[in-house]
Formats: structure tokens, C-alpha cells, sequence
């Protein structure tokens, strides 16, 4: 009960510093010290694994107080390390990471045990730290070839009810993370029907997300109940505000600033659209 009534309080934070104090209450109370927000690096190439891998949030500071930034310091070199020791390892962890849909457990779910390099493991140890037995992760959202992760990591003996608990907290938190995030973007663009304005309108961007997911313009077209002639004037006026010179131009512009899923056709930050793709 002490945990139900702890994951309700998810739902009532307004922001998302609000929202991982919480995450790091519950987490701590069932045996996760330590939790971070981060991206993990894109796959493709050595050079944009690095340059897109962040931490975004951690909250080291409350467990090791002044180490606590020193420790996620040389936990975002630890990437840089990794990648010239075992570059092929690396590489192979982080498309899988990203190619997941559901909360994971490293140690149980890791296809190899090349999540942590062994100088990875050493770093907890040379600040007095027990080594890390194992770590819980969620995917929140994705952008393109990477993924912003949600990870809670645990230096005791890993339980059956400790498994439990943690991926409820996690399905939990990533579920009021992506109301918070909706709920931005919503606020943002709806309201935005200035054809003057480089934002586009709510049928601009259902139409260009349709088509993003691999529809044609006669699939899109009827999925949103217009004529494709219709559908046209409005991707060509999308095209306009967003000032680029192809339809795929203009898709990639909106995926990044609407946040819609390009692999998902029932992803969308409009509930029409996803009522539609029901």
C-alpha cells in the first residue's frame, strides 16, 4: 500500500524535477540509490555515440553528497573509455538498448554482459562505493537512432519482490514522464494556426506523421478522413512555414519539433490522431 500510495504521487507532479524527486524517494525506499536520466548514445557511429551521450539528471549528490558530481563525471567519460576498449561490444549494447519497449533488468535481459565495463564496474569502488550487482532500466522516448532512459541502480542483493516493486516504479514514472511531456508539447503547438508562424497546425502535423509512418497519401488520406487532395494543400503548406523543399524535409523538421514517433503510427502528441490510429 505504502507503495501505490507513493506512485500516486507521480501524477500530481507538474514538472519533470518534481517528478524524479519522487522517483528518487521510491527508488531509494526499495533499494535503488541511484537513479539518472540520460540518452543513450546513438549506435551508428563512434563519433555520435559520443557527442549524444548525456546525463541529463542524476541524483548521485544525495547518496555521496560532494563526490556525488565527481562520480557522474567520470561515469560520462566511462562512455569514451569503453568505446576504445571494446568499441564492437559497445556499439552492439547500445542498438539493443534502444530497440527496447519495455522496463529491463541488465543482468536477466542483456543479450551479453558488456553492459558495464570492467573499468565501469571499478568507478562505484574508488568512492568507497559497493559495486553496482545490477540496474533497471526504461526507455521514456525516443529521437531517432538513440533513447532517453530512465535507470535505477542497486548495490544489494537483488530480491523477487525488489524486482517486482522497481519495474512497477519505472512502468510508473515513465507513464507520468510521457503525460508530462505530452502535456508541454500540447500546450506549445495546439493553439498555433498562424499561417505566418513557422508552427504548424494540428492537421499539418497528423498529416506529415502519417505519412512518417510509411503510410501513402491515399492511406493517410483516408485514415484522417480527407481527400488526398486535401491532404496535399496540407502538406504543402507545411512545407512553407517550416521553409524547407521536400515532404520528407518537412517530416524530419516536425518529427523533432512535435516529438512524434516516425516507427509508431499510434504515437502522436494529438488525442485525435491517436483515437484515429486506435
Amino acid at each position: 500500500m505504502v507503495l501505490d500510495l507513493a506512485l500516486i504521487q507521480f501524477y500530481r507532479c507538474t514538472t519533470l524535477t518534481e517528478l524524479l524527486d519522487e522517483a528518487a524517494r521510491s527508488c531509494t525506499l526499495l533499494g535503488f540509490p541511484f537513479i539518472s536520466l540520460n540518452w543513450t548514445p546513438a549506435a551508428s557511429t563512434t563519433a555520435n555515440m559520443l557527442n549524444n551521450h548525456a546525463t541529463v539528471w542524476n541524483n548521485y549528490a544525495d547518496a555521496l553528497g560532494a563526490d556525488g558530481p565527481l562520480l557522474s563525471l567520470e561515469l560520462e567519460k566511462s562512455m569514451e573509455i569503453a568505446l576504445q576498449r571494446a568499441k564492437a561490444d559497445t556499439k552492439a549494447c547500445q542498438r539493443w538498448k534502444t530497440g527496447q519497449r519495455n522496463t529491463f533488468q541488465i543482468v536477466a535481459d542483456a543479450p551479453d554482459n558488456h553492459f558495464l565495463s570492467d573499468y565501469q564496474r571499478q568507478l562505484p569502488l574508488a568512492f568507497n562505493q559497493a559495486a553496482w550487482r545490477d540496474f533497471f532500466s526504461a526507455p521514456l522516448c525516443r529521437e531517432r537512432d538513440r533513447a532517453l532512459m530512465f535507470v535505477a541502480k542497486t548495490q544489494a542483493p537483488i530480491t523477487d519482490q525488489m524486482k517486482s516493486q522497481i519495474r512497477k516504479t519505472l512502468d510508473t514514472f515513465a507513464s507520468a514522464y510521457r503525460y508530462l511531456h505530452i502535456k508541454a508539447l500540447h500546450h506549445a503547438y495546439s493553439d498555433c494556426e498562424n499561417p505566418g508562424d513557422k508552427a504548424l497546425s494540428r492537421r499539418e502535423v497528423e498529416c506529415l506523421r502519417w505519412l512518417a509512418s510509411g503510410k501513402t497519401l491515399s492511406e493517410a488520406a483516408t485514415i484522417l478522413g480527407i481527400s488526398e487532395r486535401t491532404l496535399r494543400f496540407h502538406i504543402a503548406n507545411a512545407r512553407e512555414r517550416l521553409g524547407v523543399a521536400t515532404t520528407v524535409q518537412a517530416i524530419v523538421a516536425a518529427a523533432f519539433a512535435y516529438g512524434f514517433d516516425p516507427h509508431d503510427g499510434r504515437r502522436s502528441i494529438y488525442p485525435a490522431v491517436r483515437s484515429a490510429a486506435g
